[in-house]
């Protein structure tokens, strides 16, 4: 028997259609079709502190109170969707370097405007560039640097 890596819904977002697996951040078969915990020798789980990750495009990832507390990220790249799961009053901080939107389908949720569907609990972003490595300057693909903390985006941040 395999294992079943996501859930395939079909969401109504901004008046569209979506179709989108959804994932939960710390079961360790995310980061098997995702980046973020591949430790390149074939293994792969949840991300560890320092790595970067990357929400691939068609991806929903939930931050659940099983994922907490999380590790200091590198980069956090967000082709798909990452949500803070609104039905947890959770306290949540994004400790990481750079935060990038991107894509068409690049989205950072935490609640949503219908009323009763608000984020109940306490989201905190730490971003903790360092300027001594220019090595770790982001530059986004086919675009500017934004630099070695920072948050860029191109579409919906939903807060």
């Amino acid at each position: 028997m395999g294992v079943i890596l996501g859930i395939l819904v079909e969401l109504l977002y901004s008046g569209n259609v979506i179709h989108v697996c959804m994932y939960v951040f710390s079961h360790i078969h995310t980061f098997h079709v995702g980046w973020g915990g591949n430790y390149s020798n074939g293994s792969y789980g949840p991300p560890l502190e320092g790595d970067d990750v990357i929400i691939l495009p068609g991806m929903w990832v939930i931050i659940d109170s099983a994922s907490l507390p999380l590790p200091k990220f590198g980069n956090i790249t967000i082709y798909g969707t990452l949500e803070v799961d609104k039905d947890e009053e959770l306290d949540v901080e994004l400790n990481t370097e750079i935060i990038w939107i991107a894509g068409d389908e690049g989205r950072l949720v935490a609640g949503f405007d219908e009323p009763g569907d608000h984020y109940p609990g306490n989201l905190t972003l730490l971003l903790r560039g360092n300027f001594t490595y220019p090595e770790r300057e982001f530059v986004i693909p086919g675009g500017p640097a934004i630099g070695r903390k920072a948050i860029g985006m191109f579409k919906v941040w939903q807060m």
